[in-house]
């Protein structure tokens, strides 16, 4: 299985060259085609016969001519042959696994009837509704396959609500719910359809787009889901009105995708594989040999007895509504949250984007037609009782049933002010009691009136009782606060008296040294003044006599020197008298 798996992997990588104007062959040189010949078990040149030329059978003596493709005919035949042979193994691994799992220990199948007793479990997985800004074949596709579950999930949903009422014992009329029926016949009815035009375009020679669009345009204009306005048919584009809105698709393409024409040749060089498994799947591509198609060839050389893909998608789907019919079926809707694969992150518009593709809001809303709104007996007292509480304590009588008489009483109430004939939407069955939208909406309202009521009540006392504690709390912690304070006050008080007196003592102290120490500055000062004072009239005085007796000194001396040079003077004059006065003498003598 892996190994064809491998091989359609590399098929997709094959190229073409051209050979000559119109001829083509497979590229020698591309290494992924001798992957594919290998792992299919085939011929290079088989595989290039197959792909690259197709043969024409005529006469009655059955002449095969054979005729070349463009490249574009041989990638797409390319493509064709991957598609063919994945579905085909796709196939037989879906056969093998229900065979071994339906077998009785040895592989064998056993056989199933539709009155067995066995019992089966499926799950879908069915793919949303699609809008794109680009909706082609795959969409339409998809969407009509969401319309058709979407017809089926309304009805089984009617069906179980006419099944249930039935079972309550109520009554029951049939309502009218959403049908899409038309919408189906839009795209699948035969003759008129868009898929049996399609099919029927696919196999017409010379069919194309253009030719699907005029023949569709012609045949569905005056349907009342088509839409196709002057710029959607000059674009080739339609819409159609789905159950989840206006989905507008584009014709390019479609003849292409839904012919799934399969070579011949192709089919047949499987056949030749030296594998097993590709000779089985090649078994699988062969087509029918009715009386009908047999020898029928389209001038391709493909099988005409092949349906298209339209034809076979909605030949599937009536298959797969036939097995959920005969199941009993239950829904699980999958939604995703944001579209940024974030935690913690609800993005709404998506949300009911979803919610509408995905038929919930339109079976919502078919659910609300009749009874959406059901309780067993035990909830719906546990839930309203208290809208007929006084009316159900007078009932003392022995097949007194209270669920009834809380209905009774609540009707009372609501049709208070109408008619007491009209219909209040309330309905008792055996074990359940049936509420219409309109009747669960008031019986809500009233609920929650009531419990808004008693809750403003149990509030307005709580609140009161709360608020007395509050009070007495609040009395004890003021008081407790006050002492607190006027002990702290009084302590200040007391602190602050302290502060002051020693504050007093302290001053008193200070100004004491202060005063002293100023007082033995100043008489420090003074007597350090009086003394530098005393001392400088001391020395002025000493020096005064010192320089008087400097001056005396200097006087006795200088008049000693006088005196004696006075002296010395007289001496020697007299001495010069004496001597004159002796030479005179002795001159005389």
């Amino acid at each position: 299985i892996f190994e064809i798996v491998c091989a359609f992997l590399h098929a997709s990588n094959l190229t073409f060259e051209k050979v000559g104007a119109v001829e083509c062959k497979l590229q020698a040189l591309n290494n992924h085609l001798d992957y594919v010949t290998d792992l299919l078990g085939i011929s290079r040149d088989g595989l290039n016969d197959a792909l690259c030329y197709y043969e024409i059978t005529v006469g009655g003596k059955k002449e095969t001519h054979k005729r070349v493709l463009s490249m574009e005919q041989c990638q797409k035949g390319t493509e064709a042959l991957i598609k063919a042979a994945y579905g085909a193994l796709f196939q037989y691994l879906v056969k093998r696994i229900n065979a071994s799992i339906a077998g009785d220990g040895v592989g064998a199948p056993r056989s199933r009837t539709r009155g067995s007793k066995e019992a089966s479990i499926g799950i879908l997985d069915i793919f949303g509704f699609e809008s794109f800004e680009v909706n082609s074949f795959e969409q339409l596709c998809i969407n009509y396959c969401n319309e058709a579950l979407q017809q089926q999930f309304n009805r089984f949903v009617l069906r179980n609500e006419q099944e249930e009422y039935d079972r309550e014992g109520i009554t029951w009329t049939f309502i009218d719910f959403p049908e899409n029926q038309d919408v189906l016949d839009l795209i699948d009815l035969k003759q008129t359809g868009i898929i049996n035009i399609l099919h029927d375009k696919c196999r017409t020679p010379g069919g194309n787009d253009h030719t699907f669009a005029l023949a569709m345009y012609e045949t569905c204009s005056g349907h009342g889901r088509f839409v196709a306005d002057p710029r959607q048919v000059g674009e080739k584009l339609f819409a159609i009105q789905h159950y989840a809105g206006v989905v507008e698709y584009t014709v390019d393409g479609f003849i292409e995708k839904t012919r799934d024409e399969l070579p011949k040749k192709c089919s047949d060089l499987l056949l030749s594989s030296s594998n097993g498994l590709v000779k089985k799947i090649a078994e699988i591509l062969q087509p029918d040999d009715s009386p009908t198609t047999k020898g029928r060839r389209t001038p391709r050389g493909r099988a005409s007895s092949r349906p298209t893909l339209g034809v076979q998608f909605s030949s599937q789907l009536q298959n797969l509504r036939q097995k959920i019919d005969e199941t009993s079926p239950h829904y699980i809707r999958c939604l995703k949250p944001n579209g940024l694969l974030v935690p913690d992150h609800f993005d709404a518009a998506l949300i009911a984007d979803q919610l509408a593709c995905a038929g919930v809001i339109e079976a919502v809303r078919v659910s609300r037609l009749g009874y959406p709104q059901r309780f067993s007996h035990n909830q719906f007292i546990t839930r309203y009782r208290i809208l007929g509480r006084r009316l159900k304590k007078k009932k003392n009588a022995k097949n007194y049933n209270p669920t009834k008489a809380l209905v009774h009483s609540i009707a009372h109430r609501l049709l208070k002010d109408g008619d007491p004939k009209d219909d209040v939407g309330i309905q008792v069955g055996k074990s359940k009691v049936f509420l219409r939208r309109e009747a669960y909406d008031k019986l809500e309202v009233m609920r929650r009136g009531r419990i808004s009521t008693a809750a403003i009540s149990i509030q307005k006392t709580v609140r009161a009782f709360l608020c007395r504690q509050q009070f007495d709390r609040m009395m004890r912690s003021s008081i407790t606060i006050q002492s607190f304070i006027r002990r702290v006050l009084a302590t200040k008080l007391v602190s602050e008296i302290r502060r002051r007196h020693n504050s007093t003592i302290i001053q008193r102290t200070f100004r004491k040294f202060s005063a002293r120490r100023y007082l033995l500055s100043a008489v420090f000062m003074t007597r350090w003044c009086q003394t530098r004072y005393r001392g400088s009239l001391g020395r002025r005085r000493y020096n005064e006599l010192n320089r008087q007796r400097k001056a005396l000194c200097i006087q006795r001396h200088y008049r000693g020197h006088v005196a004696s040079k006075y002296l010395k003077k007289c001496l020697g004059a007299a001495l010069a008298i004496q001597c004159a006065w002796r030479t005179h003498v002795a001159r005389m003598s």
